[in-house]
C-alpha cells in the first residue's frame, strides 16, 4: 500500500511538471485564395490553411489581382503582399491590428510588402507593428522605395 502511494505520488508530481514546461508556438502559414467571398479577412473560406489569421500566423497575400480587405480588429504574426503578382491589401475605417513577428530581429518584419503588393489604410484605425515594416528589394530603380497610402 505505501508502495502504491508513492508511485501514485511521483507520477502526479511528473505530471504537474509536464504541464508547467513551456509548448512552443509554431505559426502557420495563411495563404489568401479568394476561395470564399474573394475579398474578406474574416471570411475562413478564403484561406488556404484553414481558419482565419490568427496571432500566431504568417500570412501571404500573393494572388493575382487580390483585393483584400480588412473590416474587422484582427491579429497576426506577419504579413506579407505581393511578391509574384499584383495584390492589395486594404483595412478599412476603425479597424484595430496587432502584427507580432516572433523573432524581434530585423529579418522577420511584421509588414513585408514586396513588387505588385500594396497596401491601404482607410480612415481612422490603427495598426500596431511589434516588428519592423520593410518594403521590397526587388522594386525597379523607376518605383518608389516605400508606397504606404492613406485615406
Amino acid at each position: 500500500m505505501l508502495r502504491a502511494l508513492r508511485a501514485l505520488a511521483m507520477t502526479t508530481g511528473l505530471i504537474a511538471m509536464v504541464l508547467q514546461v513551456p509548448v512552443p508556438v509554431f505559426a502557420a502559414v495563411k495563404t489568401f485564395s479568394g476561395g470564399g467571398d474573394g475579398t474578406t479577412w474574416h471570411d475562413i473560406s478564403n484561406w488556404v490553411s484553414p481558419g482565419v489569421p490568427a496571432q500566431t500566423d504568417a500570412v501571404t497575400v500573393d494572388k493575382v489581382s487580390a483585393n483584400l480587405s480588412i473590416q474587422k480588429d484582427f491579429t497576426a504574426q506577419s504579413i506579407t503582399v505581393g511578391g509574384r503578382t499584383t495584390s492589395t491589401l486594404s483595412a478599412e475605417s476603425f479597424v484595430f491590428g496587432t502584427i507580432v513577428p516572433t523573432s524581434t530581429g530585423t529579418s522577420t518584419p511584421a509588414i513585408l510588402i514586396r513588387k505588385g503588393g500594396t497596401v491601404v489604410l482607410h480612415g481612422s484605425g490603427t495598426i500596431k507593428l511589434k516588428g519592423p515594416f520593410k518594403n521590397t528589394e526587388e522594386s525597379l530603380p523607376t518605383e518608389p522605395s516605400v508606397q504606404i497610402l492613406l485615406q
